[in-house]
């Protein structure tokens, strides 16, 4: 082996170290949005289709998010707080508690 493959073998490891230490030490997501969602939609005794309905989203696209397949929007954020009689920033609490 040259010195330019040990040298970025050690930049790559470096690197992939640096990762995992981030990831243990607090830089990663503290907060599932999509499960937090679902958890308040249930407390409030709501279905996918109820809030389908009332925020003119559809169950599919509420699914996903519920599901960790696309996150929300500004738009389904705000609707949906105001579905709960809550602030975008109430409902961000709620989710994530």
């Amino acid at each position: 082996m040259n010195k330019i493959t040990v040298d970025l073998k050690i930049v790559l490891l470096l690197i992939a170290l640096s990762g995992i230490i981030g990831y243990f030490y607090g830089k990663r997501p503290t907060c599932n949005l999509g499960k937090g969602i679902e958890r308040v939609r249930k407390e409030s005794k709501t279905t996918q289709l109820e809030l389908s309905k009332r925020i003119l989203v559809p169950v599919k696209e509420i699914s996903d998010i519920e599901n960790g397949k696309i996150e929300p929007d500004t738009m389904f954020m705000t609707n949906f707080a105001s579905e709960l009689g809550l602030t975008v920033e109430e409902l961000k609490e709620k989710i994530c508690k």
